[in-house]
């Protein structure tokens, strides 16, 4: 039987993508010898990718949920 995703789960993964979850994926790509600590600048470098990442999440998950949400038609 095949696994099927909701459009519940869909925004539900999309939320989940956090700034730190951004962070973290993409100072475990950075090399251990380099200073991944808060304000380095390898971390003062990929901040602003990391939050722009998240706040795409925020609203794409607010475009799916709007685009599946019903909307009455106005009566004639």
């Amino acid at each position: 039987m095949a696994n099927y995703v909701t459009v519940q789960d869909l925004i539900d993964d999309l939320l989940s993508r956090d700034f730190d979850y951004y962070m973290d994926s993409m100072l475990d790509n950075v090399p251990d010898d380099l200073d991944k600590r808060q304000g380095s600048i390898i971390y003062d470098a990929l901040a602003p990718a990391a939050q722009q990442q998240a706040e795409d999440n925020l609203i794409l998950s607010e475009y799916i949920k709007q685009s599946y949400t019903l909307v009455p038609r106005a009566s004639s």
